[in-house]
């Protein structure tokens, strides 16, 4: 898959990665490319771990404080990784159906 992007001329993968066998797999997002030089062919790239920002479980000021403030740019930030990194409008789509059905990957609690 990384090859594949890179030969294309570059594009973006997603992949399933761990540092360690201690450590559970997670999604990542990475932009690879393919570099020819001194007769050689390198490849690179750069990209991002999608994993959502921890939730404070315990934000009781209804919207008005810090806890308030960071739940919601987690989900934000959630969000628009995956609308940025959709490869295909089916996986877009995909997106727009999950949120909308208020799946638990795009709530905390009342709010989403």
């Amino acid at each position: 898959q990384m090859t594949s992007a890179a030969q294309a001329g570059g594009g973006w993968v997603k992949y399933v990665w761990r540092n360690s066998l201690d450590e559970d797999p997670y999604h990542k997002v990475s932009f690879i490319i393919k570099i020819s030089k001194y007769g050689r062919e390198y490849y690179g790239g750069v990209g991002y771990t999608m994993k959502r920002w921890p939730l404070v479980e315990q934000c009781t000021a209804q919207y008005l404080s810090t806890c308030s403030e960071a739940n919601t740019m987690s989900l934000i930030g959630h969000a628009s990784s995956a609308i940025n990194n959709a490869q295909s409008a089916a996986e877009l789509q995909e997106f727009y159906r999950r949120v909308t059905d208020r799946e638990p990957e795009f709530t905390f609690g009342d709010f989403h």
